[in-house]
């Protein structure tokens, strides 16, 4: 679960949920679901699975995006790079904390101007997925 509170952003305005699940679905093949509920109430859930070499998938239930690719260029770091109408969206780099217990996502974007935001995640559950929420913090 993301750590919403450590957001760059008014408390107001802050999602009040979002819930990451990783899961193997083969050997090099990762299934990602993304959960957000935002402040208003309104919810988007994300779901891809992809090869880890880089090849590009179909996203679906996001506005963010329509084609993801994943790399694990080694064990707990995940790259994923996200396309919308086959132009960049954004790169995210998901860095599993040695405790098992938590994640660091790094967004790099662009907004007019480059962007980087990090994000705080803990895990909720154990076993074969990883679901992990955010700590409530960003930066």
């Amino acid at each position: 679960m993301d750590d919403t509170s450590r957001l760059p952003m008014s408390p107001s305005a802050r999602p009040k949920r979002v819930i990451i699940t990783l899961s193997r679905v083969a050997t090099h093949r990762l299934s990602m679901d993304v959960a957000i509920t935002y402040a208003d109430g309104s919810k988007v859930h994300s779901h891809n699975v992809a090869t880890l070499d880089g090849s590009a998938v179909r996203v679906t239930g996001t506005p963010e995006a329509d084609q993801a690719a994943m790399i694990e260029p080694r064990a707990n770091v995940l790259v994923l790079a996200l396309g919308k109408n086959h132009m960049p969206a954004s790169t995210r780099v998901y860095s599993v904390q040695s405790d098992g217990r938590h994640m660091v996502e790094t967004a790099v974007g662009y907004d007019g101007q480059p962007t980087i935001h990090t994000h705080y995640f803990t895990r909720l559950v154990s076993g074969p997925a990883h679901q992990v929420v955010p700590d409530r913090s960003s930066h």
